[in-house]
């Protein structure tokens, strides 16, 4: 049986909106899920829900990053955080996945020194997922995939071509579909726009033979959904990611 470990600690909202979805999908699937945080705290929360304990484990961290700190600092000067006891859980084998919605900086770096990346797989790269106008794959998923939205904020033309790949991959698992269109988020369509690594990247990938590269997109195809993966360095699809977020908050969805 699959097993999820849940960062419980470090989110805007405590513990209690993480305990509450365990209870509740406890009570819908059968998985295994470790929640990794205060025990006592979470063992509080957990009494006022209706849950089913032969799918949830408590395992105690004496500490975690806030959201308020900057967390190499804090991972460096506090002891047994929880998204590093997270971590070592899945590096030891005891889960088969890591679910935080904690400080993304303490999640990455934590993952950083627990996992072994993919081989020559130089930078990491943080994925999110959009809505899209248009469906994506045979199962018409309403969703469209960027990279990177904030792991490595600056990148070489090596890691945008990596990205690429990595997103297709995703793409192709995720929504099933076999050929999902890749492209490199510029300030044009023509080939030869956007900063050096974004041209550099766009004449390797023209050349790769296991991606549907289809060239440069601009800010106006995000929200189309034109293409299936957007590949970007870090600061520019945090801003981006962030702006999506503020725009569907403002909006009138009726």
């Amino acid at each position: 049986m699959t097993t999820i470990v849940i960062d419980a600690m470090g989110n805007d909202h405590g513990v209690e909106p993480i305990v509450c979805a365990v209870a509740s999908l406890s009570l819908q699937r059968r998985i295994n899920m470790i929640l990794v945080g205060d025990a006592k705290a979470i063992t509080e929360s957990l009494m006022k829900l209706s849950y089913d304990p032969s799918f949830i484990q408590i395992q105690h961290a004496d500490s975690f990053v806030s959201m308020a700190e900057k967390p190499a600092i804090a991972l460096k000067e506090k002891e047994n955080t929880s998204i590093n006891v997270a971590c070592e859980l899945i590096a030891e084998g005891k889960g088969d996945a890591l679910v935080s919605a904690g400080n993304t900086g303490a999640v990455i770096l934590s993952a950083s020194k627990h996992f072994q990346r993919i081989n020559r797989v130089k930078k990491a790269g943080l994925a999110a997922v959009y809505p899209t106008e248009q469906t994506h794959g045979p199962k018409k998923d309403p969703f469209a995939l960027i990279l990177d939205v904030g792991a490595t904020l600056h990148v070489r033309s090596y890691d945008l071509v990596v990205f690429a790949l990595m997103g297709s991959v995703y793409a192709r698992i995720i929504s099933f579909n076999k050929a999902p269109k890749v492209a490199l988020l510029s300030n044009g369509n023509e080939e030869q726009k956007g900063a050096p690594e974004v041209v550099e990247a766009h004449k390797v990938l023209k050349k790769v033979r296991d991606i549907r590269f289809v060239g440069n997109v601009e800010g106006m195809d995000i929200p189309k959904g034109s293409v299936d993966v957007i590949v970007c360095e870090g600061f520019m699809g945090n801003v981006v990611i962030k702006m999506l977020e503020g725009f569907f908050g403002v909006i009138d969805i009726d």
